[in-house]
């Protein structure tokens, strides 16, 4: 079947690929991704390592956690390809992965739809993290730690990207209200779209002006998604919304965007010394 892609690449494969609910996932697959690399397992995947993966797609077909070692080597063999957790009909959630920005869980009724769209999109609409990259290297001057309010559903869903930024030294807390909470004069609001989801200008515009009771005049915004298309992504840069970070992205990657939007250098502090807290 021919390939009708626009990026280059592996799709590297772990798990079933026969039964009937992938079998719509399986045929996007080989239609629009340049080699996929079948394994069995996560074993089967460290032991027979393939080239050029730019993503991998776990198909869980058992419920219960995955190995969290072995998801840890996946990582390390292949730490420039994103992870996807595909969940059949047997399965529910992957608490393993939850607290790991880098990697999905996603329903299989949306993954083929999911891969059409990842494969077929263009490098930048695809990995907001490079689109606009002028404009993410512009810091807002700080000569301090910055103070971030993470907003999310919940603290485990905030509990990863809290440790990211307090790895650099700067307070980080937690709200699941912009309206409710208690902090003040914050720099930089990260919103996740488990809490804020993909939408228009005008709700954008709304979200920001409620948040600017606890933020400072000079604060920026960040977005972090998975679900957004490009569209949603530019009605969130148009409402005021600095930086859309891709989930799941690279740490390193992630890192330095945070950085560059607060302004602070890295400090290389150590992340439990760090003030995190709920708001």
């Amino acid at each position: 079947m021919p390939c009708s892609i626009t990026s280059p690449g592996t799709l590297l494969w772990i798990g079933p690929r026969r039964r009937v609910e992938v079998q719509r996932l399986s045929t996007v697959a080989e239609h629009v991704c340049p080699q996929v690399a079948y394994r069995s397992d996560l074993q089967d995947a460290v032991d027979r390592p393939a080239a050029s993966v730019r993503l991998v797609m776990i198909v869980k077909s058992k419920s219960g956690e995955m190995d969290a070692a072995t998801l840890s080597t996946i990582a390390d063999v292949y730490p420039s390809a994103q992870r996807w957790i595909v969940n059949t009909s047997l399965c529910q959630t992957v608490p393993s992965a939850r607290r790991d920005p880098n990697t999905v869980p996603m329903s299989w009724r949306i993954a083929a739809d999911r891969l059409q769209e990842y494969w077929t999109s263009p490098a930048t609409e695809a990995n907001p993290m490079v689109a606009k990259a002028a404009k993410d290297t512009i810091g807002t001057g700080l000569n301090r730690p910055a103070a971030v309010l993470v907003l999310a559903d919940r603290l485990a869903t905030a509990d990863h990207w809290m440790d990211l930024v307090a790895a650099d030294g700067h307070s980080v807390c937690w709200a699941n209200n912009v309206e409710s909470t208690s902090v003040r004069n914050i720099d930089l609001c990260l919103w996740d779209d488990s809490l804020a989801a993909p939408t228009d200008v005008a709700t954008w515009r709304t979200r920001i002006r409620q948040a600017g009771r606890c933020t400072r005049s000079s604060a920026r915004h960040g977005w972090m998604t998975v679900l957004a298309t490009p569209q949603q992504i530019q009605s969130a840069r148009d409402a005021g919304v600095d930086t859309v970070i891709a989930k799941p992205g690279p740490v390193a990657a992630v890192q330095r965007l945070l950085r560059n939007m607060v302004g602070v250098p890295p400090t290389q502090s150590n992340p439990q010394a760090s003030p995190r807290r709920a708001a």
